[in-house]
């Protein structure tokens, strides 16, 4: 997957910039602010792979900067994203979305990335120990970034646990890799 066309969606916001880790080495074309519909198309359509990075709920990638919060990613671009391999869906509760519309590639559930939404969820965890948990997981995609979804849910279940931490085991349990029928 090393010469794939990539694409990163990763919306501007200081509180994900963790995930910048992610795409930072690799060769890729990278949009932090929302575009026109048609220019995002455009650029899905031209990618062989789609990263896309952020806060989401099941029904998309959220943008913070934008008066429509799904500026980026939502069920009106699912068309464009199934003819893509083995994507890479990281925001909360993506999993919903990915299983929803019959997508393929890795995915995240609920993941906690900061306090309030791990005193939402009721799991004890320090600011230290979310930051931990969040650079861990970035360093550990990062590193698998050009495999294929079930290699990078290999690495994080191999290397993203800790039986001490509740965020990560909390976390952890919320990792998935879809794949299409065939």
């Amino acid at each position: 997957m090393n010469n794939d066309n990539i694409l990163v969606i990763h919306p501007k916001d200081v509180t994900t910039d963790v995930l910048s880790v992610i795409y930072n080495d690799i060769n890729a074309t990278v949009l932090r602010q929302p575009t026109s519909k048609k220019r995002l198309k455009e650029l899905i359509k031209a990618a062989d792979r789609v990263i896309m990075l952020g806060h989401g709920t099941e029904y998309g990638l959220l943008s913070l900067v934008n008066h429509n919060p799904y500026a980026f990613i939502d069920s009106s671009l699912v068309y464009l994203l199934r003819e893509k391999k083995d994507n890479i869906y990281i925001w909360c509760h993506a999993d919903v979305f990915v299983k929803k519309y019959g997508l393929s590639g890795f995915s995240t559930g609920m993941f906690i990335s900061e306090t309030d939404e791990a005193d939402y969820y009721n799991v004890k965890a320090t600011a230290e120990e979310i930051w931990y948990s969040n650079n861990n997981f970035s360093r550990i995609v990062s590193e698998n970034v050009h495999k294929k979804g079930s290699d990078i849910l290999k690495a994080l279940k191999a290397n993203y646990k800790s039986a001490h931490s509740e965020v990560i085991i909390y976390n952890s349990e919320r990792l998935y890799n879809f794949t299409k029928p065939l």
